[in-house]
């Protein structure tokens, strides 16, 4: 069945499945080196080091998304393909966004060292950012274009190229005594190496235009797409600064490194979180399609990431201690709100990107307003009373509200929830029956990783064998019916 997009459920389907498992494959490597960088930086440095690392990586995070304005969005989820005129409008309002935003945040650097009571020298690791900012920004038009056609094989040889100059970079200059300029310096590195990568991997003639009438038309679904993803950081910059204020980089560093540890298992949802949107778009005229792809996405995601997680909780002592070191032992606290964060946030990425995919964007607004509000509210009354390590807490009571996300895929959709988490339910239960048989006969935690990551396995195969099988097919048959 073919859409006015010009794309039938088996051509999704066939692309999804192949950019999945080119996002799968690669990915490994780009998380394999996040993760092994992640470790040698924590015990190379210190908390306070390991927090302003933090800083950076949400400073440079929010630019890019204020830079954008959801104009991206809004070209990957339009029917017709995109002309030329129509990439270069963006390009050009997207570039003066970005060299507004670049000089703003240059000239306020000395502000920022002075909040975090920083040595003066460090002003030119956040200067070096706003350089790697405007850097990125010619990545993106590529971007758009590989993500709108699921060219994401294309896409995960540029991220992993990106990701393995910023790790190497990075652990090279702090083992060599940069310290904290090592990650501006591996920020800027990764920057020019996608911006460079992107543009030889797609061409495109690159120009600027200003064609308001385009201009408008796109900004009509960026706008509220964007300003949910502005809220987003809006409701984390908690931690960088509040926090970061009241309890110093320190704290920063234990809240980072708990939370980046805590959602090693969410990684592969958020990997994928990219592909979700512009695949679903497509379907988004078969409702019985969107539905059957989405219950897919969750059964198989929400099955890894809940046994995982369980996992990881179950033996975060001898990880933590035996991994990254003692130092860390502090922020283990925070692992039990962070691990049913994971249970909450597993599905609602997935539910978020299917109500943008759905053109919801005003009530993915409205819900991330919400998060924004609440975590300010109650943190601002929590944090100063109890501490830094109220933080999990306050982000786990603040989650709750993720519920509405879920409702509303259901009520727009049809979609049933309990089918797609039955699985995932049932996996999970089993995982935790198991963990805690071996803790009590006292099988050493290596062994008994190994043989609960055997068991997650085996258990996704019994029980999802066959969607599994569906998904092979498409990946190597040019002729397929669509996954269901």
């Amino acid at each position: 069945m073919k859409s006015k997009t010009g794309w039938d459920t088996g051509e999704v389907a066939r692309k999804a499945s192949r950019a999945a498992l080119a996002l799968g494959l690669r990915q490994l490597f780009v998380q394999g080196f996040n993760i092994a960088g992640g470790i040698l930086l924590a015990r190379l440095l210190s908390p306070a080091e390991f927090g302003l690392y933090a800083i950076c990586l949400f400073i440079l995070a929010f630019l890019t998304t204020f830079g954008d304005a959801g104009l991206g969005a809004s070209l990957i989820r339009q029917s017709e393909s995109p002309t030329t005129p129509d990439y270069q409008a963006v390009f050009t309002v997207q570039q003066l966004l970005v060299i507004m935003s670049c000089l703003a945040f240059w000239s306020i650097a000395p502000g920022v060292v002075g909040v975090y009571k920083l040595p003066e020298d460090d002003i030119w690791i956040f200067r070096t950012i706003a350089v790697a900012f405007f850097v990125t920004s010619f990545q993106t038009i590529p971007t758009i274009h590989m993500e709108r056609n699921l060219a994401f094989d294309r896409l995960a040889r540029i991220e992993v190229g990106q990701a393995l100059i910023f790790n190497v970079s990075a652990v090279m200059l702090a083992f060599y005594g940069l310290r904290e300029l090592s990650f501006g310096i591996a920020i800027l590195l990764r920057s020019l190496t996608g911006a460079l990568l992107a543009n030889l991997t797609y061409r495109w003639e690159i120009g600027w235009k200003w064609d308001l009438q385009r201009i408008k038309q796109h900004l009509s679904y960026g706008i509220p797409y964007q300003a949910s993803s502005i809220l987003n950081l809006l409701k984390d910059l908690v931690n960088p600064l509040l926090v970061g204020i009241l309890s110093g980089p320190v704290s920063v560093g234990y809240i980072n490194w708990a939370t980046t540890v805590a959602n090693y298992p969410l990684i592969f949802v958020i990997l994928f979180n990219r592909l979700f949107m512009p695949m679903l778009a497509k379907l988004n005229e078969d409702i019985g399609a969107f539905n059957k792809m989405l219950t897919l996405i969750i059964k198989i995601l929400c099955s890894f990431v809940y046994s995982t997680s369980i996992i990881l909780y179950i033996f975060r002592l001898e990880i933590v201690t035996s991994v990254f070191g003692n130092k860390w032992l502090p922020a283990v606290v925070l692992f039990a709100p962070f691990i049913i964060i994971t249970f909450l946030l597993a599905p609602t990425i997935v539910g978020i990107g299917a109500l943008n995919a759905l053109g919801k964007t005003k009530f993915v607004f409205f819900v991330t307003l919400t998060w924004v509000v609440l975590t300010w509210l109650i943190g601002v009354v929590i944090i100063p009373r109890f501490g830094w390590a109220s933080w999990g807490w306050v982000n786990l009571s603040v989650n709750l509200s993720n519920v509405l996300v879920l409702h509303q895929v259901s009520k727009t959709t049809g979609f049933s929830w309990f089918k797609a988490l039955a699985i995932p339910a049932v996996i999970t239960v089993i995982c935790v029956v198991t963990a805690l048989i071996l803790v009590f006969i006292h099988v050493p935690f290596l062994l008994s990783i190994f043989i609960l990551g055997l068991e997650t396995l085996g258990l996704m195969l019994f029980f999802l064998g066959q969607e599994l099988q569906k998904i092979l097919k498409n990946v190597t048959s040019k002729e397929v019916s669509y996954v269901a």
